[in-house]
């Protein structure tokens, strides 16, 4: 089961955070992706469209 799980690009930097709520609630947050070069992150839009202004995505699983 998936609890709180940490999305790491090929640069060793999170770009993103799924934290488990409850059962069926997960919140995905987006950092964007870790630029190396420029030691700066890119795309930190969040593009997920959602009900809500929110920083997180919030996920609910389908019954």
């Amino acid at each position: 089961m998936l609890k709180n799980y940490t999305i790491d690009n090929v640069n060793d930097e999170p770009i993103a955070y799924i934290k488990m709520i409850d059962d069926k609630t997960y919140h995905f947050y987006w950092y964007g992706f870790y630029n190396k070069k420029t030691k700066k992150r890119e795309f930190k839009e969040n593009s997920f469209q959602q009900e809500t202004n929110n920083e997180e995505v919030i996920l609910k699983k389908c019954e």
